[in-house]
C-alpha cells in the first residue's frame, strides 16, 4: 500500500480542525465570560455563595456573539427555587440584540427574603435568544449553590417619617419597623432613636419578638426653634438579648426654620393688609349708609310733592279770603 504523502496529511488535519472549530462555534454561539457574584456589593467566589436574610445578590456576566449572523431578543433570567416560603425569587434582564462580534455586560439583582430558612438553594442563570432567521439559540444554564446562613439572634430595621419635611416647632413621627430574622425568639428588645443636633434621645419600652415576627414602633418628637435649615440625621439602634447592634440605620429629616419665620412675617403682613381693608370697608359702608339716608329723604319728598303743592295752594287761598274779609269790614 502506498504511503500517504505529508501534504495530503496536513490538508486532512487542517480540514478536521476547521470542522471541529466550526462545530464548536455553532454549539456555543454566545460566549459567556467574566461571570461574577457579589453579595451586598462584596465580591464572592461563585462556588461559595453564602448569604443572609434581606441581603442582595448581584450577578454579572459578559456575552459575546461568536457567529456571523445577528442574535436577537436576548434575555437573561436569574432564579432561586423554593427560597421564599416555597416560592422562587426571579429577575430578568431587558431584551437586547448582538451583531456578530459584539459584546454586552449584564447585571442582575436578587433580593433574599427577610424571612428564610437556613438551607442550601440552587441559583440558575439561563439565556434565551434566537437567530435572525427565527431559530432558537441553544445555551446551557449556569447553576450555582447558594447557602443561607442565619445568626442565632438578629434583627432588621426600617425607619420612615410620617412627614420628611418639617418646620421649627412642628411635631413629627418616626416609625421604626423591627423584624426578627434570626434563629431564636427575642424576649428583651429595645430601640433607641437619637439626634444630637435636635436634642432628641428616645428609648422604647422593652418588647418581645418571636422568630420571623415583626413590630412597628412610633417615636414622637418636636423640631426645636433656631435650627439651621438642611438635612438632619436620625440614628436608630437596637439592643437585644444583652447586646447592642453594631450596625445602626439612619433616617434623614429636612428642617427649615427660616421658612417658618418667613411664613410668620408673611402672615403678619396679611393681617395688617386685612386690617386696612376692613377699616376702609367700614368707612365705605358708613358712607353708603349716609348716602342712603339722603336718598331716602329725597324719595319721601318726591313721593309727597303733589300733596305739598295742593296744601300750599289751599293755604294761600285761605289767606286771600281772610284778607278780603278784613278789608270789607273796614
Amino acid at each position: 500500500m502506498e504511503r500517504m504523502r505529508p501534504p495530503l496529511i496536513r490538508a486532512l488535519l487542517f480540514g478536521l480542525i476547521l470542522i471541529i472549530g466550526c462545530l464548536h462555534v455553532y454549539a456555543n454561539p454566545l460566549d459567556i465570560s467574566n461571570f461574577r457574584i457579589y453579595v451586598n456589593d462584596e465580591k464572592v467566589d461563585p462556588g461559595q455563595i453564602i448569604v443572609g436574610p434581606g441581603q442582595q445578590i448581584e450577578i454579572v456576566l459578559k456575552l459575546e456573539n461568536l457567529v456571523d449572523q445577528d442574535i436577537e431578543d436576548i434575555t437573561i433570567t436569574a432564579m432561586i427555587d423554593d427560597i421564599d416560603d416555597g416560592d422562587e425569587i426571579e429577575t430578568e434582564s431587558d431584551e437586547f440584540d448582538l451583531e456578530p462580534g459584539d459584546t454586552e455586560t449584564v447585571r442582575l439583582y436578587l433580593d433574599i427574603p427577610d424571612f428564610v430558612d437556613e438551607d442550601s438553594y440552587e441559583l440558575s442563570v439561563s439565556v434565551e435568544a434566537e437567530y435572525e432567521d427565527g431559530n432558537d439559540v441553544a445555551i446551557d444554564d449556569i447553576k450555582q449553590t447558594v447557602d443561607i446562613s442565619l445568626e442565632r439572634y438578629d434583627v432588621k430595621m426600617d425607619a420612615v417619617f410620617a412627614d420628611e419635611n418639617l418646620l421649627c416647632d412642628e411635631d413629627g413621627t418616626l416609625t421604626v419597623t423591627v423584624k426578627n430574622i434570626g434563629k431564636k425568639d427575642i424576649d428583651r428588645l429595645q430601640v433607641l432613636v437619637k439626634n444630637e443636633e435636635l436634642g432628641i434621645y428616645i428609648l422604647s419600652d422593652t418588647i418581645e419578638l418571636e422568630r420571623e415576627g415583626s413590630s412597628s414602633l412610633d417615636f414622637q418628637f418636636t423640631v426645636p426653634e433656631g435650627i439651621i435649615p438642611g438635612d438632619s440625621q436620625f440614628t436608630i439602634m437596637s439592643s437585644y438579648q444583652g447586646k447592642t447592634d453594631d450596625d445602626p440605620i439612619v433616617a434623614v429629616l429636612k428642617t427649615d426654620c427660616e421658612q417658618k419665620m418667613t411664613m410668620i412675617k408673611a402672615e403678619t403682613k396679611v393681617d395688617e393688609v386685612e386690617t386696612i381693608i376692613l377699616s376702609e370697608s367700614k368707612a365705605l359702608s358708613e358712607s353708603k349708609v349716609t348716602g342712603r339716608m339722603a336718598f331716602d329723604t329725597m324719595d319721601v319728598i318726591d313721593e309727597y310733592k303733589d300733596v305739598f303743592a295742593v296744601s300750599t295752594i289751599i293755604m294761600f287761598t285761605l289767606l286771600v279770603l281772610i284778607f278780603f274779609q278784613i278789608t270789607r269790614k273796614k
